[in-house]
């Protein structure tokens, strides 16, 4: 049956007193072949009658004991688990279960095969076409992203940019456009289309090295040093970069700690372009999160679904509680849909929902018709 009993851990196998451990599986790619070699450790373990398998995870599972009517099924990282009783026999319900995953792996592996190919080719330089010359003329003069590296001011992350610098850079030559992007409020003065305040030691050193680099987006509205202010930060670019790169395809944002493989998200964001023109598109992973208006910072992060942030609202969540009691819910916005992960991107055609909306951005992302997950993060 599909799912699992409970969690378990790799090397806690007490199997003369204990109720539950672990296996890595040696079978990885057969699910047939790696239930049955689950079951062989079992027969071998006193306190074994129930094993959970899972191929791609290399997780064999036992329990003394299981309520098969009662299985987990886990919706993100804890899913693919099959369970079995130790006396069970291995029937044709396994062999359709294989058979799926079977063509699935086989549908991964081509789909990876052809986006490694695209990614040697388009980090040669080469597009793999009839018109070839022609595509990579276009290819040239386009610019695909502008790419938004959040960062703060301080010591080690000036340091950090002097590096990731040498990584971005060669980039801009083949459609990538990166700016590092800072908030300023209260720090110092910039140009007069930024903002000006009072100048601190601190200001200097961003104006100067902004002078020597001409790669900070120094954004005067924008608070930094919470993570509860980090969605002020990338809408502010966002609607910035809308402006500054009016051509560009989609307009994204990256922590710094994150490394893109620029072929590959090149390719991909080329392909949702061709597949979607300018209908309203996020490439990334959605969440859900509230707002504060009157503090205007976001709470209760991050439900997997709209029930699930309600529920987080009075909870000790990421971004803290939205509020103490349920009387306290009425200053509550939300919950809105919320772009997550290390990177994710905007399409012309979505951005320019949100430059009309403004701040009322995140109701726009709650409207959106389609979305992707990337793997192209190491």
């Amino acid at each position: 049956m599909e799912g699992y009993c409970a969690a378990t851990r790799f090397g806690a196998n007490k199997c003369q007193r204990g109720s539950s451990g672990a296996w890595p599986l040696r079978e990885t790619t057969d699910l047939k072949a790696a239930a049955e070699e689950c079951l062989r450790r079992c027969a071998g373990c006193a306190r074994c009658k129930y094993v959970s398998v899972a191929t791609e995870r290399g997780d064999c599972s036992w329990f003394a004991s299981c309520d098969m009517s009662r299985l987990k099924r886990g919706k993100r990282d804890v899913s693919g688990f099959v369970t079995f009783a130790a006396n069970a026999t291995i029937g044709t319900t396994v062999d359709g279960r294989n058979k799926v995953l079977q063509r699935r792996r086989r549908r991964e592996e081509r789909h990876r095969a052809a986006v490694n190919k695209a990614g040697e080719a388009l980090q040669g330089g080469r597009v793999p076409d009839d018109h070839e010359p022609l595509q990579r003329q276009w290819r040239q003069n386009i610019l695909v992203l502008a790419l938004g590296v959040l960062s703060v001011d301080s010591k080690p992350e000036a340091a950090r940019r002097t590096y990731l610098r040498q990584t971005l850079r060669p980039l801009s030559r083949s459609g990538l456009v990166y700016k590092f992007v800072i908030g300023t409020r209260g720090t110092g003065p910039f140009p007069p289309a930024q903002g000006a305040v009072r100048e601190t030691a601190t200001a200097a050193g961003l104006s100067r090295e902004q002078a020597r680099q001409g790669d900070l987006a120094l954004l005067a509205g924008s608070r930094d040093g919470s993570k509860s202010y980090t969605c002020e930060k990338v809408l502010l670019w966002l609607l910035h970069a809308r402006r500054e790169y009016p051509a560009a395809l989609f307009v994204g944002k990256v922590d710094p700690d994150a490394f893109i493989v620029w072929p590959r998200l090149r390719s991909l964001l080329e392909t949702a372009h061709a597949a979607r023109g300018n209908t309203q598109l996020l490439v990334g992973y959605l969440e859900w999160v509230s707002y504060l208006p009157d503090e205007g910072r976001f709470c209760g992060c991050c439900g997997y679904f709209r029930e699930h942030a309600t529920g987080l609202q009075l909870a000790r969540a990421n971004f803290g509680p939205c509020a103490k009691t349920r009387d306290g819910l009425a200053r509550v916005a939300g919950p809105f849909a919320y772009p997550q992960g290390a990177f994710y991107a905007l399409n012309a055609g979505l951005l320019d929902w949100v430059c009309i909306a403004r701040l009322g951005a995140f109701y726009a992302l709650k409207k959106i018709t389609y979305y992707v997950t990337l793997d192209i993060i190491n």
